[in-house]
């Protein structure tokens, strides 16, 4: 099944510093350009280390090295990596490090959310052979369980029974999880995304939210497996 990749807006502090930490780790390149500005010009860097505190990341040199005459401590940035999971951009403002003109580091605001754009979105793979269980918690009192149609890198297909409390499009769910035999254990917050009733059961669209690149790489293992599991079947 295909679906076109959705971008996500994700929020989660935690998550946020683990995707810069992965880029950083990785020693990932950063491309800035100047927002909303007729000015395409593309300057690269690399983060030399993050400081949530100070709510900073200090950046690497930033070639070409005449940025200072284009991008002033008031431009607004435009900032874009690519990682193994997806590409995702942030905005802020950059500014060099301190006045020495030897003192090649810039220090670049910490962003509050990151926009993600997952590559294989559209890579959905049937769990119709294969065992799962999916429980979801609506509120202090209601858990509901059910098993997953299909999973992929952004969200699951969940089968519930037809007599399951009523959920809303756009309903956030705040503690769920989903078993797929021994391939997959994943727990996550979602958000209800679509709504079917079928003659036996509620199937679920559901979107997952806030994952941290820690929890997005066994999501693409179990689908490579899954898949494989598929082929022979």
């Amino acid at each position: 099944m295909s679906t076109a990749p959705v971008e996500e807006t994700v929020t989660s502090e935690n998550v946020v510093y683990d995707c810069l930490k992965q880029i950083a780790d990785n020693n990932t390149p950063l491309s800035l350009t100047i927002r909303e500005s007729e000015d395409n010009s593309i300057y690269l860097t690399r983060i030399q280390s993050l400081n949530p505190n100070k709510q900073q990341i200090v950046l690497k040199q930033v070639l070409p090295s005449d940025w200072r005459e284009k991008i002033t401590p008031n431009c607004k940035l435009v900032i874009k990596s690519h990682m193994d999971m997806g590409n995702i951009r942030f905005h802020g403002v950059m500014a060099a490090l301190d006045e020495s003109e030897n003192n090649s580091y810039c220090r670049l605001t910490f962003p509050k959310k990151i926009y993600r754009m997952q590559l294989r979105d559209y890579y959905r793979v049937s769990l119709a052979k294969i065992h799962s269980k999916v429980t979801l918690q609506i509120d202090d009192e209601t858990t509901l369980t059910g098993s997953c149609r299909d999973i992929s890198i952004s969200g699951a297909m969940i089968a519930l029974p037809s007599s399951s409390k009523d959920l809303e499009i756009g309903q956030n769910l705040g503690l769920c999880s989903i078993s797929i035999d021994d391939i997959l254990d994943l727990n996550f917050t979602g958000k209800v995304r679509s709504l079917q009733e079928t003659d036996s059961d509620r199937l679920v669209g559901l979107q997952f939210m806030d994952l941290s690149p820690a929890q997005i790489k066994p999501i693409s293992s179990a689908l490579n497996k899954l898949e494989r599991i598929n082929i022979k079947h």
